[in-house]
């Protein structure tokens, strides 16, 4: 992908190709800089196309909290996507909840574009979302888990969720199943896999509550939510494929919890 090779900085773009690309990517709120041959250049400054016509490499720069090394980008990634995929990891909101900003985009993707502006917390949590009106897609998710909610994790940590969501009585099929019978060895390969597994599995699940619980607003408390919507769940099994349960969570009596449930 071609801002792949802006990211690092490859000679050979023009300056305006990589202005272009940090001002889409800005209006997500993204925070990004321009530095022309490793110096970060004012913001005043980047409509100079003086600066970038004897440089050899014009890069853009992000920086992220401590506990995230990158952000990771979908090989047809737009500008918008790109930026708001920064923003969200550059971010202090909550790893386990999905704000505004990400429940516009994942229930009408690809069809709807990132929004143009992505607000500060509190004010992206404001709008509530009532059981069984959307059905996210699960692949505009993944990218909220790989970006957000496992940005910081450890390798350890990703093995350690894999293992605990095949404890769950949803999950497991083998009643002979054990953390030892599986036996995982880290290594390169099987991290990949393990990870791919994770992603997966915590993308439905986020999925699948939202079908049935919805998402509160800012404007209300969890228990207020749960009241003001608990008879209006849907039915067990209507998310659709692969919908299946032993015991199934969000009837009527379930009381809603903000965040990502760890034993759906």
């Amino acid at each position: 992908m071609v801002f792949d090779r802006i990211r690092k900085g490859i000679a050979g773009f023009t300056g305006l190709v990589v202005k272009e690309f940090v001002d889409i990517a800005r209006t997500t709120a993204a925070r990004i800089e321009i530095h022309v041959d490793g110096k970060r250049i004012q913001e005043e400054e980047e409509d100079n196309m003086e600066l970038y016509e004897n440089a050899q490499t014009v890069e853009p720069i992000w920086y992220l909290p401590d506990n995230v090394s990158d952000v990771q980008f979908s090989d047809d990634a737009s500008p918008k996507e790109i930026g708001m995929l920064i923003a969200s990891a550059q971010s202090t909101q909550p790893e386990d909840e999905i704000d505004d900003r990400w429940m516009e985009y994942i229930s009408e993707y690809p069809a709807l574009p990132a929004p143009k502006v992505i607000p500060a917390l509190p004010e992206n949590l404001q709008r509530g979302y009532y059981p069984q009106t959307i059905k996210p897609n699960i692949d505009a998710i993944k990218q909220w888990v790989i970006n957000v909610k496992l940005a910081g994790a450890s390798n350890e940590d990703i093995i350690e969720e894999y293992y605990r969501d095949r404890e769950t009585p949803n999950r497991i099929k083998d009643p002979n199943w054990t953390r030892r019978s599986d036996s995982i060895t880290m290594n390169d390969n099987n991290i990949y896999r393990i990870k791919e597994s994770v992603v997966d599995s915590i993308a439905y699940k986020v999925a699948r509550k939202i079908w049935y619980v919805g998402r509160r607003p800012a404007s209300m408390t969890d228990g207020q939510w749960d009241e003001h919507t608990k008879y209006r769940r849907p039915e067990e099994g209507s998310f659709g494929k692969n919908d299946t349960w032993e015991v199934f969570k969000y009837d009527v009596n379930y009381k809603y919890e903000s965040g990502v449930d760890e034993d759906i």
